[in-house]
This record gives C-alpha cells, structure tokens and sequence, in this order.
C-alpha cells in the first residue's frame, strides 16, 4: 500500500481514537463503485452477481460501503494486550479519500499510484 497520507491525519486519527474512547483506530477509504453491484466470473467463465438481489437497484441508492486504506492503525495497549479484535464496535473509522489511498499489489497498482503522486505533486497535495 502506497501512503499519501500527512502527518496531520495521523496526529488527527489519533484525536479521533481519544475523543470517541475507542480502543483502536485506523484509515478506511470508500470503494469506488458499490460492493452490492459487485460480480464474480465463474470456473466456466461466466458472470455471477454477489448480491443478485440488487440486480435492478440504481448504484446511488445502495449503501457505501469502506475497506481498511493501511496507512496506519492506532491502538491501546490494554486492546492489544486483551487481543482485542481490530475489526469490532471498539474502533473507529479514519476516513480518508480514495484519491490518498493506492493498494499495490500488481504492476497495473504501480503505475496508478505513480499517476497519483505526480497529480498530487503538481497540484501541492503532498505538502
């Protein structure tokens, strides 16, 4: 995972965990596209829906939906300690915007988030 993130969301994040008496808190982003529209391809090459409940339902009107962004995690000694679960009503959420967050995990990854950081770059978003 490539890090955008600045110091003063981390020092922020932090606050956050504090003032909502949370046990940990982390960086979550939104997925670009509803997760309840998501589809699968099938060992015979085909398409499945996830959810094909959701076939007729416009994409404005289904829930967002976030993933962990892994910039950074805070936590309290005492919820590690006790191996409290990171994913559990004890965390709150730090949101950031998915132009921040860039998972790499493929050579395809790369190349966006070099994309990402000359936008950012040009624009003064690192600063």
């Amino acid at each position: 995972m490539l890090s955008f993130v600045r110091e003063g969301a981390i020092r922020k994040a932090y606050e956050q965990m504090q003032s909502a008496q949370a046990d940990y808190c982390f960086t979550v982003t939104s997925f670009a596209f509803p997760i309840q529209r998501a589809i699968k391809i099938t060992v015979e090459n085909r398409i499945d829906m996830f959810y094909p409940e959701r076939f007729e339902t416009r994409s404005q009107d289904l829930e967002e939906s976030y993933h962990d962004a892994g910039q950074f995690y805070w936590g309290k000694a005492k919820a590690f300690k006790q191996q409290k679960s990171l994913f559990s009503k004890s965390t709150t959420p730090y949101i950031l915007p998915r132009h921040l967050v860039q998972d790499i995990d493929t050579p395809e990854d790369w190349k966006r988030a070099e994309l990402m950081y000359q936008v950012l770059k040009k624009s003064g978003g690192l600063d």
